[in-house]
């Protein structure tokens, strides 16, 4: 009788929310790619006329977009195809992306001081004060987003689903 074949565990099911994850990743990373090498590309004329500070400005952005992009990409497609590695992989790609919203937050701040002080009893000084709260608003709610999407593929169900 101890000699009966064992049938074989059945592969967990693939999830929704890892499969919708992995094709949003490979999309939004695609898209990027794409962007930040079309930024890279039309900057030149802007050099000719003499921007060279915005230029080089925007030749950073243009780089950072690439680099981000490229992992990303890769990541996806592994989370897509069930990989190990691209799961932790998305965790750690999630928490680089939270580290860079928490150095994000004095931007806006330094970016709404250009307008100058403006009565917030004006059209424009609510304005200002409308957009601020949407910039933090929104930093802080991509952020809870990302905090959720990580500890979602932190857990068992979904660590089943990955070889």
């Amino acid at each position: 009788m101890s000699n009966l074949p064992v049938a074989p565990t059945p592969p967990a099911p693939h999830s929704t929310f890892v499969t919708s994850l992995a094709w949003s990743g490979i999309i939004g990373g695609a898209f990027c790619l794409v962007s930040g090498i079309f930024q890279f590309l039309m900057t030149e004329p802007f050099a000719e006329q003499g921007f060279i500070d915005i230029v080089a400005q925007l030749k950073k952005y243009a780089w950072m977009s690439i680099a981000g992009a490229v992992p990303l990409i890769i990541v996806s497609w592994g989370l897509l195809i069930r990989k190990e590695w691209a799961r932790r992989g998305m965790i750690v790609l999630i928490a680089a992306a939270v580290l860079a919203h928490a150095a994000l937050v004095p931007i806006p701040q330094k970016s709404f001081g250009l307008a100058g002080e403006l009565d917030p009893n004006t059209l424009s000084g609510m304005i200002i004060g409308m957009m601020k709260w949407i910039a933090y608003g929104g930093l802080a709610f991509a952020t809870a987003v990302m905090v959720w999407v990580g500890r979602k593929l932190a857990i068992s169900p979904i660590k089943d689903e990955f070889s």
